[in-house]
């Protein structure tokens, strides 16, 4: 009787094999130099005055190129392949509806109150528009990011600062434009100026989930190819990188507080007063620094594409001490150091940025399937740039 085939015994992967299957770091580099971008960024302010803002989507679109085109991702560029006139549409109409905005506020204040209330309606759909425009137009070896447009959750999303924009307008509608200070507030007046109040706090302790819902909103709709972003939640990060800012900027307050204590007369040396300002301003931008360099480390670090993972370093006191060095050249030179800090900044956020995976061959080929349909789906008119 014959034996029944036997399976092969296993054998146990190589250590090459073994290696293969561990996730490897790709750090992204920038290759941009500041003597090439000062060229493009001189030529870009001549031509945008000469041309009264015309030629000025024509120098964003150098602008994005030069940048995309110089950070590289294990050896291959990104790319922008965005038109200038199709950012020209959205920027007239951005611009047509600033001039509407100052007409209204010619006219009359509650006018334009009522006009900011109706943009805010608008943003919603205008920021779908912007995001789906420009991740149509960035591709990574040949292959298009895309942005899966969802107008209803995007209204559901923005729904508390709609309301907050419709809270102050109707209330600022109550307030005079002029103030007398001998003539008794109305009760008008005082449940305007009490809901104005209301709504600026209750804001701020819902901005830090709002803004984790947000970047769960654009995360979860964006994708590289066939392959979808997947952002997780982290809500309570939020609230504990925006306390710390707090903190920061409460420290400034702090400082001002018992400087002004030392003089209780109120006649404080002109020193103070320049000290106390100094404080106040250091104390907003350390703030701001932390904010944004723990909002970004923490944002990318939920973000990921099936197997792949993203990571960002960025480090507080490198961050604060180019912000500082970054402004004080600007502000020596009248603003010829941009194109420098720009460099930097590009520079540095490249360094500390890393896509960790086993492969990239492998996910670059899943990626690529539905490239052609994904390009079909973009409609013309969808294909602007708000500049949002």
């Amino acid at each position: 009787m014959m034996e029944p085939p036997t399976e092969p015994p296993l054998v146990p992967p190589s250590d090459q094999q073994a290696q293969t299957t561990q996730p490897v770091a790709h750090q992204l580099r920038f290759e941009g130099k500041a003597g090439e971008f000062f060229g493009i960024w001189i030529v870009n302010i001549i031509l945008s005055v000469l041309t009264l803002g015309i030629y000025s989507a024509w120098a964003k679109v150098r602008t994005m190129r030069y940048f995309y085109g110089n950070t590289y991702l294990d050896d291959s560029a990104f790319e922008y392949t965005a038109e200038p006139l199709k950012i020209l549409k959205g920027r007239a109409l951005a611009v047509g509806l600033l001039i509407a905005l100052q007409a209204g506020s010619a006219v009359s204040p509650a006018l334009a109150n009522y006009f900011v209330m109706g943009v805010a309606l608008l943003f919603p759909a205008l920021m779908i528009m912007a995001l789906r425009f420009r991740m149509y137009h960035t591709r990574w070896r040949g292959i298009r990011f895309g942005f899966q447009p969802d107008f209803r959750n995007a209204y559901l999303l923005f729904i508390p600062l709609i309301v907050y924009a419709l809270v102050l307008g109707l209330a600022s509608s109550f307030l005079p434009t002029e103030v007398d200070p001998e003539q008794a507030p109305t009760e008008e007046m005082m449940w305007a100026t009490w809901a104005m109040f209301g709504a600026m706090i209750l804001v701020m302790l819902m901005f830090p989930w709002w803004h984790n819902r947000y970047y769960g909103f654009l995360g979860n709709r964006t994708r590289y190819g066939k392959h979808p972003f997947s952002y997780s939640d982290g809500a309570w990060r939020f609230y504990v990188i925006y306390f710390i800012g707090a903190l920061i900027m409460g420290s400034g307050i702090l400082s001002i507080i018992s400087l002004s204590a030392l003089y209780p007369e109120g006649n404080p040396p002109e020193a103070v007063g320049v000290s106390a300002v100094l404080v106040t301003m250091t104390a907003y931008a350390a703030a701001m620094a932390y904010v944004l360099t723990a909002r970004t480390n923490l944002v990318y670090s939920r973000l990921s594409v099936d197997d792949v993972k993203l990571r960002s370093e960025l480090r507080f006191p490198r961050m604060c001490f180019l912000y500082v060095t970054n402004t004080l050249a600007i502000i020596l030179t009248l603003g010829l150091a941009i194109p420098w800090a720009k460099i930097r900044m590009a520079r540095y956020r490249a360094e500390t940025f890393t896509v960790r995976t086993a492969t990239l061959d492998g996910f670059l080929a899943t990626a690529a399937d539905e490239e052609a349909a994904v390009a079909e789906e973009i409609s013309d008119v969808f294909a602007w740039d708000f500049g949002l």
